[in-house]
């Protein structure tokens, strides 16, 4: 089993320095000598290649864990008003919200948000000799944010950690 990814600039300006894309090429090769059958093979080569998603998810937490190290070091105490969303400025006093969708803080920014305006990410966390994962509250714009940063920039920055 074989397989091989391309990756390319699409060539068009960005319309937006947030969006940009990429061409993504996948072919595979399966040579079936043995005794292994089909549908075993191709299940195979697809979980490798979500081993590739599994990376980027792992880089952009990464990178997430960098930005709220970076926005601990510059802002500390910066949080906005508790009784509504920072985002859509919903009122997060009302009783449905708290029992429906409970939102909180972003990890990076420090702004309040409601359940609809943040999104839980899995973050792993060291405490002392054991790493576990934490589940940490972020706002959209953060996300993006983090996704979109160089990461060679945030690789030369973790040397230094």
């Amino acid at each position: 089993m074989s397989g091989c990814q391309t990756f390319a600039n699409t060539g068009l300006p960005p319309t937006d320095a947030r969006h940009r894309s990429v061409e993504m090429f996948s072919r595979a090769f399966l040579e079936l000598d043995g005794d292994v059958p089909v549908n075993v093979a191709a299940t195979a080569y697809a979980e490798n290649l979500m081993a590739l998603v599994n990376s980027i998810e792992c880089a952009n937490s990464y990178k997430l864990t960098w930005l709220m190290k970076q926005s601990a070091r510059t802002a500390h105490g910066r949080l906005g008003s508790a009784s509504h969303c920072a985002n859509c400025t919903r009122s997060l006093n009302k009783l449905g919200n708290l029992l429906l969708q409970r939102g909180g803080t972003c990890q990076v920014c420090r702004r309040v948000l409601c359940g609809k305006c943040s999104v839980n990410k899995k973050i792993s966390v060291g405490i002392g000799a054991e790493v576990m994962q934490k589940s940490m509250l972020f706002c959209l714009e953060c996300l993006l944010e983090a996704k979109q940063l160089p990461a060679r920039n945030v690789a030369l920055d973790m040397l230094n950690w």
